[in-house]
């Protein structure tokens, strides 16, 4: 299944990718084994869902061009420049500096999907001669990841980058 944008079907304009899923499904009394999307379907939500279902994601996510384009020119308030430490569950800032777990967030979407963020706060950014270019926060920088999306963005990203 090849999907560009949201299409029509019956005259109703579908616009997410599990309601075009659902209505395949009930169209045709299966759904397909693979499918390829237009980046804009990248987002947890429909990534969890073809995981579920067992269809094979070929979708970019938003964002997936323009992170190709500036590979190695990354800006320093780009989260991906920080390095992870898993065994400490810390995040270590662009100036080399500790960023501590502080808590967690969920937040829902328009959808209803919920979607869940660690948050990670820097030290002490204050004298930081980096500070400029990496945050614009009145207190030490502080991260919301998404580590189930980075890992479904991870995968994608394998599927295209070899």
């Amino acid at each position: 299944m090849f999907i560009t944008t949201p299409f029509i079907l019956s005259q109703q304009i579908l616009p997410t990718l599990i309601e075009q899923f659902a209505t395949f499904g009930h169209q045709f009394d299966q759904l397909p084994d693979s499918v390829t999307a237009y980046a804009d379907y990248g987002i947890e939500e429909n990534y969890e869902y073809l995981q579920t279902e067992v269809i094979e994601p070929y979708v970019k996510y938003p964002h997936f061009h323009k992170e190709q384009k500036i590979k190695g020119k990354l800006e320093l308030s780009d989260p991906s420049t920080l390095h992870y430490d898993k065994e400490n569950d810390r995040l270590y800032c662009p100036a080399s500096q500790p960023m501590d777990r502080i808590g967690s967030r969920k937040r829902k979407t328009s959808t209803g999907f919920e979607q869940y963020n660690t948050l990670y706060q820097a030290r002490n950014c204050e004298r930081c001669p980096l500070k400029a270019g990496c945050h614009k926060q009145k207190v030490n920088r502080i991260v919301a990841l998404n580590s189930k999306l980075n890992h479904y963005k991870q995968k994608a990203l394998g599927k295209f980058i070899k």
